[in-house]
């Protein structure tokens, strides 16, 4: 192993009067790739000895030693970043499938087409294939449409009757919120 002081002769460093020796030798090459050559000659000797002192010091010589904690951190920015997607992900999906649940229940004479659209697009259908399927989607719909009519005064009976229970148990504030949210339910799902 050497010793720092003959690092520090060769590189000029600190001993007062071999500064103008390497600046010498430096001046007296001929060629830039020599002076290139020196300089890595000088930097692969102190990469060398840096390794002989972690050695001696009982450390490993490849590189500083890595702190658990840092990779931990990592592990837990990144973790917390797919999370963070992914619940971004559901709530923009609930949001999309309440609206496109909502406009489908509010103008339900264009759901028909809607469907057979989407149909059309998911399976490839011709437009004869595409105008079968609106067809029978429209039968299906009128019938469907039918029985919540003939339904409707029974379901809404029933809803008041458990909003009137509901707002015996409940705060009135309370009440107030959940009345909200279930005629929501109810106007989206069409009862619970």
């Amino acid at each position: 192993m050497r010793s720092v002081a003959p690092i520090e002769r060769e590189i000029g460093f600190f001993v007062p009067g071999e500064c103008h020796k390497v600046q010498s030798e430096r001046d007296q090459m001929s060629t830039p790739v020599s002076a290139d050559l020196s300089i890595s000659a000088d930097v692969s000797t102190r990469s060398e000895d840096r390794v002989d002192m972690r050695m001696m010091n009982g450390q490993q010589p490849s590189s500083r030693p890595r702190s658990g904690w840092r990779f931990l951190l990592m592990t837990v920015i990144w973790l917390g970043i797919f999370l963070a997607g992914g619940v971004t992900g559901a709530v923009i999906h609930a949001y999309w499938l309440r609206a496109t649940l909502l406009e489908m229940k509010q103008n339900p004479d264009d759901m028909p087409r809607r469907i057979a659209e989407m149909m059309a697009y998911d399976y490839g259908l011709s437009p004869a294939q595409e105008a079968s399927v609106i067809e029978i989607i429209s039968e299906h719909h009128a019938r469907v449409q039918k029985l919540r009519g003939e339904h409707a005064p029974t379901m809404e009976s029933w809803n008041a009757e458990l909003e009137l229970k509901m707002s015996k148990i409940l705060k009135p504030s309370d009440f107030e919120h959940f009345q909200k949210r279930f005629r929501e339910v109810n106007l989206i799902w069409g009862g619970l």
